[in-house]
């Protein structure tokens, strides 16, 4: 028996595939029984299986059997869930504290498997810190630390640089009755730097928020074909035990969407912001190649950079908000709780004035950039529409014997193809003639023959019979991307034979072998000997008879595809435009259709420029983007709404008003931020919160937050701000 290939994976989830107890092999023989199971990583509990090309699962169990079946073959599992990793900390070390204001503060030190009682501690500062002073206003992943002294020994605290970066986690409460932490983060266990001498001392610990360890964790689920909210909602709690709610809000939307939703939760996850090369699966000499996923905070930036969007954490809870958001008078985000879950989101009223009360305010500025250049690398075509094969009519594999209740028994059909006024047949024990064509497997030559021609009418011929090779019909792999992301090849070989040994060669001139190719609504069609392109126009595309006896070959490659859609092939009969009819027969063999992304669009990148000014120039570091507006659907980069057909993503507006690619808004708000003097204020403010997702009103200007440093004993807000623009007047 034959042996098939055999591809198991997860599409979304995380967990372990075994096949009969072990890890799936590459190829298994026809007929054979498979058990398929999986068992699943915390926060998994259900999954559905399907086959290639199947929407409708094949099973919802854990464990199934499988019939290895007669061709290649896909199982995709789809998990329901969300990675949870197991909590097992534990408090060890505590304090409480109070400030100037007289509130009583907390902080709290847990242990990852700790188990015991906790113990008071002292400490002498504690200092919360968003940001870093002189931070770009582009930075998308803004982290948040707390540094703190603990008053002890020399050796009393050397066990927090043992284990990794998350064996201790800080919790620090702004009041010790809050039942929610003003931050959560993990000691960072680098190093320890105390004096060398006996007796208690301060020293020196700082934990982060973990944000910055995004860059060191590849994304364990696929969120493709998934909506984008998805993505960033999971990238942001995969790595954390403790589980946040997310805050979104982004005023741009594609033209076709809904403005008054989500922007993030009307469009999907392209494959390019979740691999390294946007890809989910290849093969190479028969084997599976899984690529390698992104680390987490690739997957968060590629998904928001195309809208200029900062993400990170303030009061234990996510936040992506799009930066001319904070240039509104208020906005209201769309809160999802960890596993996506609408919940009422936070109204936030921008413009918290700090003139008056804003101390020692310090004015910087840069120097201002006049050029802007935003890039999106449009990546590879998906895997479903590039590199796509299909051979046939190649070996006897390709056709089937037809049962004693079929109107074929005991002949050979060929597996997938439709017969239009044709039936399958053995070899005929007379020369057969009328309006229906045999189509006879010949063994000696591995081909197919056709017996009868069309009437003399040629192609008018009302019965013209063929064969069809229609890839939705016959379930076959085989995508074609929109616009002209692909190229079409094919190739295969035909032989005419005279039916009597006393047909005339010189007949032949009345015959001519004839097939067609169709793509979508397109139809191949041959402008000139040797040149092809598609057209509107229904054509079926001739070649002269030009010899008896011999194998000829037609090829033809890299032909543009104008549309997508299904992909059919078809053989005809010979087609007789004169004299005598059923003088010959065609055999066709080793068809091969094969279809090639088109190299100097999917490969390329699309890069969109501004210029504010040719007084003098400064140019601003490229932009960079991994999902935007791609040619096709079926690249790897292209952002895909969730409509009917999910068409790829066209024109967008900020105001319901304009309607622009979005490349050309990502440069106009990069000249906005940058191309100007970028006024930066540094100072202190005195018991005030300043928050990071809203913008501060000075002087009569909007500014954004750049960072902040918080003496959590004194209530001081030392802060840097960016100029955003004038505050609005409505």
């Amino acid at each position: 028996m034959a042996q098939y290939r055999l591809d198991i994976f997860l599409g979304f989830g995380e967990g372990t595939i075994t096949v009969n107890g072990v890890t799936p092999l590459p190829y298994y023989e026809q007929g054979t029984n498979l058990t398929v199971a999986v068992s699943f990583a915390p926060g998994f509990s259900s999954i559905e299986w399907f086959e290639t090309l199947s929407s409708t699962p094949i099973s919802t169990a854990s464990s199934f059997l499988y019939v290895m079946p007669a061709s290649d073959n896909w199982l995709r599992g789809v998990m329901n869930g969300l990675y949870a990793p197991v909590n097992g900390y534990a408090l060890k070390y505590y304090v409480e504290y109070g400030s100037i204001e007289g509130a009583c503060k907390r902080l709290e030190i847990y242990k990852d498997g700790y188990v015991g009682s906790s113990s008071e501690i002292k400490v002498a500062e504690v200092e919360f810190g968003w940001g870093n002073t002189g931070d770009d206003p582009l930075k998308t992943i803004i982290g948040s630390y707390l540094d703190f002294q603990i008053v002890g020994g020399i050796n009393d605290y050397t066990e927090f640089i043992e284990g990794n970066n998350r064996t201790w986690q800080v919790k620090y409460y702004e009041d010790k009755v809050d039942t929610i932490p003003f931050f959560v983060g993990y000691i960072s266990p680098d190093f320890i730097t105390i004096q060398d001498f006996s007796g208690n001392q301060s020293q020196q610990f700082t934990a982060i928020d973990g944000l910055k360890g995004l860059d060191s964790v590849r994304a364990n689920t696929t969120w493709i074909d998934n909506l984008a909210y998805y993505a960033i909602i999971g990238a942001l709690n995969q790595d954390f035990t403790n589980k946040r709610d997310v805050n979104i809000y982004a005023d741009i939307h594609e033209t076709r969407m809904n403005d008054s939703l989500d922007l993030f939760t009307q469009f999907l996850t392209a494959p390019n912001c979740l691999f390294t090369d946007g890809k989910d699966i290849e093969f190479n000499d028969g084997l599976k190649i899984v690529n390698e996923r992104l680390f987490l905070n690739d997957v968060i930036e590629r998904v928001v950079n195309p809208f200029l969007c900062k993400v990170f954490l303030w009061r234990n809870e996510f936040w992506v908000i799009r930066i001319d958001s904070l240039l509104k008078a208020s906005y209201t985000t769309f809160k999802y709780s960890n596993a996506t879950t609408p919940l009422t989101g936070n109204m936030v009223v921008n413009g918290l004035d700090v003139s008056c009360i804003i101390n020692n305010p310090e004015r910087t500025a840069r120097r201002v950039y006049t050029e802007f250049t935003a890039i999106l690398n449009m990546g590879v075509l998906d895997q479903s529409a590039q590199g796509a094969i299909i051979e046939t009519i190649t070996s006897v594999d390709n056709w089937f014997i037809g049962g004693l209740n079929t109107d074929f028994p005991g002949a050979y059909k060929l597996l997938g193809w439709q017969y239009v006024w044709a039936k399958a047949s053995n070899q005929p024990s007379s020369t057969p003639s009328g309006s229906t064509a045999l189509v006879q497997y010949v063994p000696a030559n591995e081909s197919a023959k056709i017996w009868t021609t069309s009437t003399t009418a040629g192609y008018s011929d009302t019965n013209l019979s063929a064969i069809a090779l229609n890839t939705t019909r016959s379930n076959q792999a085989f995508v074609i991307a929109q616009e002209t992301a692909n190229k079409i090849s094919f190739n295969f070989e035909f032989m005419l034979l005279p039916v009597s040994g006393s047909t005339p060669l010189s007949n032949l001139a009345n015959y001519e072998v004839a097939f067609s190719l169709r793509v979508g609504t397109y139809y191949l069609d041959q402008t000139a000997p040797t040149v092809f392109a598609f057209s509107l126009t229904p054509s079926v595309i001739s070649i002269d008879a030009p010899n008896v006896g011999v194998f000829n070959k037609f090829a033809v490659a890299n032909i543009l595809v104008p549309a997508d859609g299904e992909v059919e092939f078809v053989f005809y009969q010979l087609i007789c435009t004169g004299g005598t009819a059923n003088q010959f027969t065609v055999e066709y063999r080793n068809l091969k259709l094969s279809i090639e992304q088109n190299d100097a669009l999917v490969l390329s990148e699309i890069a969109t420029k501004a210029i504010t000014t040719q007084a003098f120039s400064n140019v601003h570091p490229d932009y960079e983007t991994y999902m935007g507006d791609a040619e096709t659907n079926n690249s790897s980069s292209a952002l895909k709404l969730d409509l009917a057909g999910y068409p790829v993503s066209e024109e967008w507006s900020r105001d319901g008003i304009e309607a622009l690619p979005l490349m050309d808004l990502l440069v106009q708000d990069l000249a906005n931020l940058k191309g100007r003097s970028n006024l930066r204020i540094l100072g202190t403010v005195e018991r005030q919160e300043i928050k990071p997702y809203q913008s501060v009103e000075y002087n009569g200007k909007f500014y954004m937050i750049i960072s902040i440093k918080l003496d959590t004993y004194r209530n001081r807000w030392q802060c840097e701000l960016f100029e955003l623009g004038e505050a609005p007047t409505t």
